[in-house]
């Protein structure tokens, strides 16, 4: 059982409205015009970031009497909901009975333990989310007014597709003619920058360039594999990943597995 921890207060106003501390903010990643839910469940209430009903488990948090693979309790983050990625990533923190194929990016689940049907709902919606990530078609995030001293305000929307909080850096880069905005990147661990190896454009970055915050982190490594290459399969069991390719030598694929591998959890 984890031990209570304490990791803030808060006074109440007279009109019961506190400020969420911090150090709650931050564990829950709550940000500004974020929606909570308080949810009580052995005597003790609970804050979440909005959470919506399981789809795989309809909120009870089992099916056939086994734990839910998706969800905590019944309930998923609405962000989790719509985001092929990160239900795939819940899959390998929750459930070691669930095998995982990528090939071409579609998803395929293989488990002795959940019956058939509930790993297609799970493949149906993670693979429907993944083609439409990769229809998605050029979308205006919003606008910005330059001030007189060449500043602007991010928009809302752009912050929360780059996931950019107070203090973040951010790098503007110009390729074929356009001006990108990405939050601070390095050099790839694979490639060195140099956006191709063996004469094939890297499986792991986008043109040499990695976001800070993933090389350290294997499932944002994944998610750039899924999405950056077709010729890489990916199998996952037990939580360990294991790459083939026709393309790619046994020795690249090492490297990315052994990445993928010390991070993945």
């Amino acid at each position: 059982m984890s031990k209570k921890i304490i990791i803030a207060k808060a006074r109440i106003s007279k009109v019961y409205q506190i400020g969420l501390p911090s150090d709650v903010r931050e564990e829950l990643k709550i940000e500004s015009g974020d929606n909570i839910t308080f949810i009580k469940e052995d005597g003790m209430i609970y804050v979440e970031k909005n959470t919506i009903e399981c789809f795989v488990c309809d909120g009870v948090g089992e099916v056939y009497k086994k734990k839910c693979p998706i969800c905590e309790d019944g309930l998923i983050l609405k962000q989790d909901y719509n985001d092929a990625h990160r239900l795939l990533g819940k899959i390998i923190a929750n459930s070691d009975d669930i095998n995982i194929t990528i090939s071409n990016k579609k998803i395929r689940l293989h488990s002795e333990e959940y019956v058939r049907s509930i790993l297609s709902l799970i493949e149906d919606k993670i693979n429907k989310l993944l083609q439409e990530n990769n229809q998605s078609a050029k979308k205006i995030l919003g606008k910005a007014k330059i001030s007189k001293v060449n500043q602007i305000g991010l928009p809302s929307d752009l912050r929360e597709e780059l996931n950019i909080k107070t203090g973040d850096d951010i790098n503007f880069i110009k390729k074929d003619g356009m001006i990108y905005v990405e939050k601070n990147t390095v050099l790839c661990f694979l490639c060195n920058g140099e956006g191709e190896i063996e004469k094939r454009p890297c499986p792991v970055c986008d043109d040499g360039l990695l976001l800070k915050d993933s090389v350290n982190n294997g499932r944002m490594i994944l998610k750039n594999i899924i999405n950056y290459s077709n010729d890489i399969h990916i199998t996952i069991i037990n939580k360990k990943v294991k790459l083939k390719s026709a393309v790619y030598t046994r020795e690249t694929l090492k490297k990315i597995e052994k990445r993928l591998n010390d991070n993945l959890i």
